[in-house]
């Protein structure tokens, strides 16, 4: 089953700037990685300096062997002295996608992302909600991609990601009242 590791950092003001060659670097990494997919930097619209990792894997054992490479690196190291708060490594199952993945968009494209939690033992009923969501909003002007699924250590939370081409598409899309957070990123 694809997993996507996402990576949250918060960095200084002065990084923010070289997140596309850190990005470039980290691939570099990557590729030797059997089963590795794909890699994308993106920040927080609200707050450039939250940055987040999407990194894209075949299966559990590629993402493992892809994390294990990537700490055994300068970057790795060089991350946590990079971070002014601890890192958040989340793990993700993905149990559906639609067209585009995150690494295959462009720059300046956004990413709308959710993580929701369901009641205990109803995590597949809210990723089967999820899944008719995205499927409606498919149809919207500047919809990308999407992809969902459960986190690897909390079966009962759903997360899922829209790829858009702007920050526009997203803001159409929104319903009039919203139960949970989403929160927006613009690629790097």
């Amino acid at each position: 089953m694809k997993m996507v590791v996402l990576l949250r950092i918060r960095v200084p003001e002065s990084a923010v700037q070289g997140m596309g060659q850190r990005e470039a670097r980290v691939r570099g990494v990557m590729e030797q990685v059997d089963g590795f997919l794909g890699l994308s930097f993106w920040n927080l619209a609200e707050d450039p300096q939250a940055v987040l990792g999407v990194y894209e894997f075949r299966d559990i054992e590629a993402a493992e062997e892809g994390l294990r490479q990537y700490s055994e690196t300068d970057l790795g190291e060089e991350a946590v002295e990079l971070s002014l708060d601890p890192m958040e490594f989340v793990r993700v199952r993905i149990n559906g996608s639609l067209k585009m993945t995150s690494s295959e968009v462009p720059a300046g494209s956004c990413l709308s992302l959710s993580f929701r939690i369901a009641a205990p033992g109803k995590g597949a009923e809210l990723q089967e909600d999820l899944k008719s969501v995205f499927d409606s909003i498919s149809l919207t002007d500047g919809f990308l991609g999407a992809f969902y699924g459960r986190r690897e250590s909390l079966s009962d939370e759903v997360v899922g990601g829209v790829l858009w081409a702007d920050a526009l598409a997203f803001q159409a899309s929104l319903p009039r009242s919203q139960s949970y957070e989403v929160e927006l990123y613009t690629r790097v």
